[in-house]
């Protein structure tokens, strides 16, 4: 190698440019941002460190080969063998003979090859030393990401400590602006939420078993998310990558700066009812119901992507999608922090989402709430004793129901009287039903009916002129009484040429009618209708609380 002096100052250069890496309680990580070295390796730098090494091959032209193929294909290895203090001729060799490119990192520290070349110390630093340029670059074309437990995640945090969500521990982090490649990041920042798997059995010591829960949970979500990360819509909230590291299993997400919308909630307790502010909300609750319809509709893979569930269908064209597990906690704001606009709201966890195929008809006798959140679980779920058809995608019309439910009282009456109607309706019962059903005893069996609390609510908002009858909140409000909180389904039918008997498809070119809940394209229809009406006539935007 040349004087020690050039070799320790290029060493200075690289670690100048390096950046930390802290997030979920890791500790911090030095790493090389992604194209670092492109103006820093050179061919003029390398022919500079490598010149008198290089003598050896008693040729110029072979010399500038060597130099121009390192410059081209090579220049994390040469930064590596420079941080390592590797000599020049054994940096040939390796280049050369071994043919260890950029592309081939990370390499096996202990291959034998390696070590008789470079010398064991040699090759012990040059493994140390390669995870600092091998940070990821984040994708669209890749989702899932199984990465060995030394690469260092270009992430920092940037908010307060970790809080619980519904996939586990989630953090506010900065990813490097060179590693990451989504076009939906660089629109809405740099900001992500980083969610890490953590299961309870490690809470309590229960050690390898609880890691295998860990590593089985992400697969199943990794494994949701791929198949739907071909859905896209304004309103539905994209995986950025699903990282699994050793026994750390992650998920990426854009960060809602806005928080939820049950953080919305509690954060404005008494909202301003004007016309634009609840027109706003209605083009919001339009784009949930547009996001639903293009899941519920979905017919893109579904092979394999079967939780809990064997089937010999071969699952080659899925058959809609259900999010199972909708909630106020769920759908994500997005807008300036501290805003009191109501933003842009995107329905998240799509990780709970399961295909409705003729596969979910055997989970008719082992349902549990895993996919649910039990305050807005449709009957079909919590009345376990009911002769039910198998769930559907219209588990999730009843849940929206409830929410935007809420989303009225909320704007009538505040958080206050929104939180005195949770209460009222109380907590969910097997044996009852869930919040908003009731389950009763007649001559004819068990019987699901929508709560009485909820029923007297939708009543007396319907006194309010903001809520009356040909009005936009009234329509509203009696799309949800009408349309989502139904118990009745549409009649079973036939599916393909085996047999089995599912709940009728939830979206159809005919959309459905009567006293049956209503599909995606349904509610997407009579919300179309609302809000052309709040163009077209005139006070139909009443605001009015009294």
């Amino acid at each position: 190698m040349p004087a020690a002096v050039d070799t320790w100052a290029l060493c200075d250069r690289i670690a100048r440019r390096f950046a930390k890496s802290k997030y979920c309680y890791e500790s911090g990580e030095d790493y090389l941002p992604e194209g670092s070295l492109d103006d820093l390796i050179t061919e003029a730098e390398i022919s500079k460190q490598l010149s008198q090494s290089l003598a050896f091959l008693r040729s110029p032209e072979k010399e500038r080969e060597f130099i121009k193929f390192v410059s081209q294909n090579a220049k994390k290895v040469f930064a590596i063998a420079t941080l390592g203090k590797i000599g020049g001729e054994k940096v040939y060799r390796a280049v050369n003979d071994l043919q260890i490119t950029d592309e081939k990192l990370p390499i096996d520290a202990t291959d034998a090859l390696l070590v008789e070349l470079l010398g064991r110390w040699d090759a012990e630093q040059f493994g140390e030393h390669q995870w600092k340029f091998l940070a990821p670059v984040f994708n669209e074309n890749i989702l899932v990401y199984h990465l060995d437990k030394r690469h260092i995640l270009p992430l920092m945090d940037v908010g307060s400590r970790p809080r619980r969500g519904t996939f586990g521990l989630v953090s506010k982090v900065k990813i490097h602006e060179a590693h990451q490649k989504h076009r939906g990041v660089i629109l809405g920042g740099l900001h992500l939420a980083v969610k890490e798997i953590v299961a309870q059995k490690i809470a309590s010591g229960a050690g390898q078993s609880g890691l295998d829960e860990v590593k089985r949970e992400w697969q199943n979500k990794a494994k949701a998310l791929d198949r739907l990360s071909e859905v896209k819509h304004q309103n539905l909230v994209p995986c950025i990558a699903a990282i699994g590291k050793k026994d750390k299993y992650y998920f990426l997400f854009p960060w809602a700066d806005g928080g939820s919308l049950q953080d919305f909630w509690e954060k404005f307790r008494n909202p301003i009812l004007s016309p634009e502010f609840v027109g706003k909300v209605l083009v919001q609750i339009r784009g949930l119901a547009e996001a639903l319809k293009i899941l519920h509709n979905y017919r893109g893979r579904a092979a394999n992507f079967r939780q809990g569930v064997n089937s010999d269908n071969d699952g080659s064209e899925g058959d809609g999608i259900r999010h199972g597990g909708l909630k106020p906690e769920n759908i994500l704001r997005f807008a300036p922090q501290g805003d009191n606009d109501i933003g842009t709201l995107k329905i998240a966890d799509l990780g709970l989402a399961k295909y409705h195929d003729a596969s979910v008809l055997l989970e008719k006798n082992a349902r549990g709430t895993n996919f649910g959140a039990a305050r807005y679980e449709e009957p079909e779920v919590t009345a376990l004793r009911l002769e039910i058809p198998a769930l559907s995608c219209l588990y999730d019309m009843w849940s929206m129901g409830c929410i935007i439910l809420e989303l009225l009282i909320w704007l009538l009456h505040g958080t206050d009287k929104l939180q005195e109607f949770k209460n009222a309706i109380g907590r969910r019962d097997l044996n009852r039903g869930s919040s908003y059903c009731v389950i009763e005893e007649n001559h004819w069996g068990a019987v699901a009916k929508v709560h009485d609390v909820v029923a007297n609510y939708i009543k007396t908002l319907a006194e309010y002129p903001a809520c009356a009858a040909n009005t936009a909140l009234g329509d509203l409000l009696s799309v949800v009484e009408t349309k989502l909180l139904v118990v009745e389904l549409p009649p079973p039918k036939e599916k393909g040429q085996d047999g089995l008997i599912s709940v009728t498809a939830a979206e159809s070119t005919k959309t459905n009618s009567g006293p049956y809940r209503a599909s995606a394209s349904s509610l997407l229809e009579s919300l179309d209708d609302i809000i052309r009406k709040c163009t077209d006539q005139v006070g139909y935007l009443c605001t009015e609380r009294d």
